[in-house]
């Protein structure tokens, strides 16, 4: 089926490394496929991309729903009245 060139092939934490590696896709170059799981490996990079911008456009949707919850200008005015403080400085004469 193909193994990974270099480091110690076969350990746990060489193949959890490698594939956090993949997933992101950094490409070290430390370890390489060889044989027929490069496709694998390819298949993995672009499920990866995929994943992790769904995961940031996802969090960017569910913010955005917190930040309609405040008025768009005196936020930090707004949020310091709701916990008592002023909310501006007196200036001194």
């Amino acid at each position: 089926m193909g193994a990974p060139r270099g480091g110690n092939p076969g350990t746990f934490l060489d193949a959890v490394y490698f594939s956090a590696v993949t997933y992101t896709s950094l490409g070290y170059g430390d370890l390489t496929p060889l044989g027929p799981v490069r496709t694998l490996v390819g298949v993995e990079t672009v499920i990866g991309l995929i994943l992790i911008g769904w995961t940031a456009s996802f969090t960017y949707l569910e913010m955005q729903k917190f930040w309609d919850l405040h008025p768009k200008r005196g936020h930090r005015r707004h949020s310091l009245r709701a916990h008592g403080l002023p909310a501006k400085r007196e200036r001194l004469s």
